[in-house]
């Protein structure tokens, strides 16, 4: 992806890999001719890999054994064993008393007649044997994180779990001593109800001092929410206090570009400041004249919004939908992803014909003030093109190939595709506030990025 530059000069933004891959793989009178891996090439590399990485855990941590039986049990390493055994299980979530099922140790008995002389027979000792695995894995990566050449930077963010508990995420990335880039889960951590800024400057503060780099604190990457700015300021003193260590909480906090990102298209589609859009969809099952009504004072996105709900909240009236789409299922939005409403409007302007035909076949009083005109399917064409470019734009911010040096680039680039947007639709009533709404938004979070030199 190209765009304009403030300088005149047009900048590549964004690269896809295909076309650098090709020009490798292809003969030699268009490309080098190197030879394209097969997949069951690829497995290989990684059982070995597997292999390679368990034989070191089992020299680095060698362990005395009983034998489980009178066999002498030569053909198995039961240090190895133990290590590909844990990772097996916890890879898959499987449960620990796998190895008291006699059909799974009949299928491991014909492969090596040796396991019964190493392999646990009861879960318990399945749970002492990840629980002593996980001790030797955080115990070799706080010495790789204790000797890093860089500062520890911290990814962090909240999340509830299906369980409804409040977890904790702490990431920390470095370069450590022999130069590899690496990135570890540091805690995964219940907080219980407590959301506010001291209460996570404290939990943070706690997996510092465990993980022993308080000196070596570098960077956070967090949402915009306000108890993150407030926790910065309270770490930085906790810091100060403990270690007399100087820790400029606006220089080290860095924003999460996605959210931004996020903020911004949410503020695009429903022309609004409200920064706490982050609420599961309570209304999907109970949705009142009340809420119809205030969906529909949206506008188009707002009445295809009802549509869709309308059709999901019935098994007869999906029915009856999928028999005039070709099976094809409307997708459904939600409030806590902004990429649920380019997904929906996708689905839906592909399905513009079966969502004309239920309305001209089963005009119910429900729903009919949401039919849509020829204008509205129009303005929905826009909108959805406009969200494909934050949906690109997000996309190349994310994983591991996205680098800190795109940043403003990319908030450049969408800066920019609202600039164009409010210039075309200024006349126009329903997309003008849109676009002006989430410009503004972006251009907020902007001008923030320059409290940290990062």
């Amino acid at each position: 992806m190209r765009f304009l530059h403030a300088s005149g000069k047009s900048i590549c933004l964004f690269r896809g890999i295909a076309a650098p891959a090709k020009h490798l793989m292809d003969p030699p009178s268009d490309g080098h001719g190197l030879p394209k891996a097969a997949p069951r090439t690829a497995k290989v590399k990684t059982i070995r890999s597997i292999l390679e990485q368990a034989r070191a855990a089992a020299e680095e941590n060698p362990r005395k054994r009983r034998r489980l039986n009178d066999q002498s049990g030569d053909s198995i390493d039961p240090d190895q064993l133990e290590v590909l055994y844990v990772r097996f299980i916890t890879a898959y979530s499987l449960p620990f008393r796998l190895v008291e099922c006699p059909e799974f140790r009949a299928l491991l008995a014909y492969i090596n007649n040796d396991i019964d002389t190493w392999l646990p027979d009861t879960h318990e000792t399945i749970r002492k044997w990840i629980m002593r695995q996980y001790e030797d894995q955080k115990k070799r990566v706080k010495q790789r994180i204790q000797s890093a050449k860089s500062r520890i930077h911290i990814s962090c963010d909240l999340w509830t779990s299906p369980s409804s508990l409040a977890i904790l995420g702490v990431v920390g990335h470095c370069v450590t001593e022999d130069g590899q880039l690496e990135h570890h889960i540091l805690v995964l951590k219940d907080i219980g109800s407590e959301h506010d800024g001291s209460h996570l400057a404290a939990a943070i503060l706690e997996v510092v001092e465990e993980w022993g780099f308080a000196s070596k604190l570098g960077y956070f990457v967090m949402n915009n929410a306000g108890n993150n700015d407030t926790m910065m300021r309270s770490l930085s003193l906790s810091l100060l206090r403990r270690y007399d260590i100087q820790y400029n909480p606006k220089v080290h906090r860095l924003r999460c570009q996605g959210h931004i990102i996020n903020l911004a298209a949410k503020a695009f589609l429903f022309v609004t400041d409200n920064e706490k859009l982050e609420r599961d969809d309570a209304g999907l099952h109970n949705v009142t004249l009340k809420h119809i009504e205030a969906w529909r004072k949206k506008g188009p996105l707002g009445r295809l919004h009802n549509f869709v709900v309308y059709i999901q909240r019935s098994v007869q009236r999906s029915q009856k939908f999928l028999a005039i789409s070709h099976n094809r299922r409307l997708a459904r939005d939600n409030d806590t992803r902004w990429s649920s409403w380019y997904t929906m409007l996708r689905a839906a302007l592909n399905l513009r014909d079966a969502i004309d035909g239920y309305f001209n076949k089963w005009m119910d009083t429900d729903c009919a003030g949401d039919g849509l005109s020829l204008e509205d399917w129009i303005i929905l064409e826009k909108i959805k093109s406009f969200l494909e470019k934050l949906e690109m734009t997000t996309k190349a911010l994310e994983s591991s190939f996205a680098t800190l040096d795109n940043v403003l680039l990319a908030l450049d680039f969408v800066l920019a595709q609202f600039d164009a947007g409010k210039e075309a639709a200024i006349d126009d009533p329903v997309t003008a506030p849109m676009y002006n709404s989430g410009w503004a938004k972006l251009d907020k979070y902007y001008r923030l990025t320059e409290e940290s030199p990062a």
